[in-house]
């Protein structure tokens, strides 16, 4: 993967720590070793990793050691407005402790090295949180780009800040960015992609964002009578402005997903899709903005990565039969992960739940973003997954 030159990987946290102590303690983790002649395949399984979170580079040593091999590694390319890489960007700065590192560039080496899928994840709108500490603040200098709840705050905190999806110098951000991506990565085999806001506010009443739909329908928001569980039953034209985002928010997906596959028709998306979001209220839908089957009807997505609890499978069937009337040959993969904005937030648990299902699921995403519930969950998790696989087979 052609990449800017890089230096050793970044400091290993909680995460890498209780990896490497499963498989034998390391004081120095060393670059992951030469592919194994003969190693041990796990299909359809794909393993996430979140370098503003964790040091990729010993849990990839750990896949090595154990021969816990995924065919998909995702790198978490931009998180909460930080990038993984350098993006020469004017809104998109990498991370403070990344610099001077490539872990994106080291990933994709070390995947395809080994015939393993490489991709890179975006979160689109969540462009600050609490994540990390001392995080940049891209609404510091560009405070125009953020979505303000009524009557212009910013909503939730515990949420972070979004950029708003209803002003296009967001989406052209957002596309810059991905240019800058294929760029200096055009190995990558494809882009996950998240994009949402949060639940509890409905945010767009930012100066920017009102006079989009002002332009659009001639009604400023404000003006909007929102209140109650079903404002759009009582006035026609707050069903306009809920279906007005959804449409504005798709736009933005398909912006992003066309500059990815630009001069290469082999580049692969997938987006991330709530398992409840057509279960919620249209207000509730309207706020979160994740209308993940428009995105796949039209073309912009190749696979959804389904988040949910895994109590049942009720809303991987609901998903399955959507899918299917699409007429669209997508891949659908239920994705275990430790940060839903809802629910059980144990990756273990959330696991635990999903392998009760067995062979129903052919496909799996494992995403083990915070540390306190992963220690050395990723390789349970994949020993458990090997053990059903070849039970299967």
């Amino acid at each position: 993967m052609t990449s800017p030159p890089r230096r050793a990987g970044i400091v290993g946290n909680a995460l890498a720590v209780a990896l490497l102590a499963v498989s034998g303690a390391l004081s120095q983790p060393p670059k992951p070793t030469p592919a194994a002649a003969t190693p041990l395949r796990l299909g359809n399984l794909s393993l996430v990793v979140s370098p503003g979170r964790f040091d990729a580079l010993p849990v990839l040593a750990v896949l090595d050691q154990e021969r816990l091999l995924p065919d998909r590694i995702i790198v978490q390319a931009l998180d909460c407005g930080e990038a993984a890489f350098a993006a020469q960007s004017s809104f998109f700065r990498q991370a403070k402790h990344l610099v001077g590192t490539d872990p994106l560039g080291d990933v994709g080496e070390w995947s395809h090295a080994r015939g393993i899928e490489c991709w890179a994840a975006l979160d689109l709108l969540q462009w600050w949180c609490d994540a990390q500490a001392n995080a940049s603040d891209p609404f510091a200098e560009h405070p125009t780009l953020q979505a303000l709840n009524f009557p212009g705050t910013e909503g939730a905190a515990a949420f972070g800040k979004f950029a708003s999806p209803f002003n296009p110098a967001t989406r052209e951000a957002l596309c810059g960015l991905v240019r800058n991506l294929v760029i200096g990565y055009p190995d990558l085999d494809g882009l996950l992609l998240t994009c949402r806001l949060p639940t509890g506010d409905t945010l767009g009443f930012d100066e920017p964002s009102r006079a989009a739909y002002i332009r659009y329908r001639q009604v400023d928001p404000v003006d909007l009578m929102l209140s109650g569980d079903h404002p759009e039953e009582r006035d026609p034209e707050v069903r306009e402005y809920y279906d007005w985002r959804l449409r504005m928010v798709g736009e933005l997906v398909g912006c992003v997903a066309k500059e990815f596959r630009a001069g290469v028709s082999r580049r692969r998306v997938a987006v991330l899709g709530r398992g409840d979001y057509y279960d919620l209220i249209p207000k509730v839908q309207a706020r979160l903005c994740m209308d993940w089957l428009t995105w796949v009807v039209r073309g912009y997505a190749d696979e959804l990565l389904l988040e949910d609890g895994w109590d049942s499978l009720e809303k991987w069937n609901k998903a399955r039969a959507l899918l299917g009337k699409c007429g669209k040959p997508v891949l659908l993969t239920p994705l275990v992960t430790s940060r839903l904005w809802y629910g059980d937030h144990s990756l273990e648990a959330a696991w635990g739940r999903l392998k009760k299902h067995g062979a129903s699921i052919q496909r799996v995403a494992l995403d083990p973003y915070y540390e306190k519930y992963a220690g050395g969950a990723v390789q349970q998790v994949l020993r458990e997954a090997r053990q059903l696989r070849s039970g299967a087979q």
